[in-house]
């Protein structure tokens, strides 16, 4: 007579299975990186520090890396930037390289473009509420 094993239950753990979950290695599509730039853009920050460096940022600004970029979208860095070039010269994007960064501005209608001297203005006017100890 042959024994027929009886199934059992697996306890599997979120643990578990995200480790033995295949690791996205796929790259990011041109569209898909332009998307992300998009994003990274619409996430107004204010004031930023990177690499020692201190930066006042608009909404649709980023303060980015080639490498950064290029470990986010697995590319190759020089793929980064033939393509941050291109948007540059399609009229995309403007670009300021910065010491171990990158300055990129999103332009031709991409977001809605608020005056710098507004967002200072109102830093400004922040500040002097602090000082008053006045809610705004």
């Amino acid at each position: 007579m042959i024994n027929q094993l009886e199934p059992k239950h697996l306890g599997l753990s979120n643990r578990l299975l995200e480790f033995l979950a295949p690791e996205e290695d796929k790259r990011l599509t041109k569209l898909e990186a332009f998307r992300d730039l998009l994003e990274m853009a619409t996430h107004f920050k204010g004031h930023v520090s990177c690499y020692g460096q201190e930066f006042d940022l608009v909404p649709g600004e980023v303060i980015t890396s080639i490498s950064e970029l290029a470990k986010k979208w697995r590319w190759q860095r020089a793929t980064v930037r033939k393509f941050v070039d291109t948007l540059v010269e399609l009229g995309q994007i403007t670009h300021t390289p910065q010491v171990k960064c990158s300055r990129m501005e999103l332009v031709n209608g991409c977001l809605p473009t608020i005056p710098r001297t507004c967002f200072r203005a109102l830093d400004s006017l922040k500040a002097k509420c602090h000082l008053l100890n006045v809610v705004y």
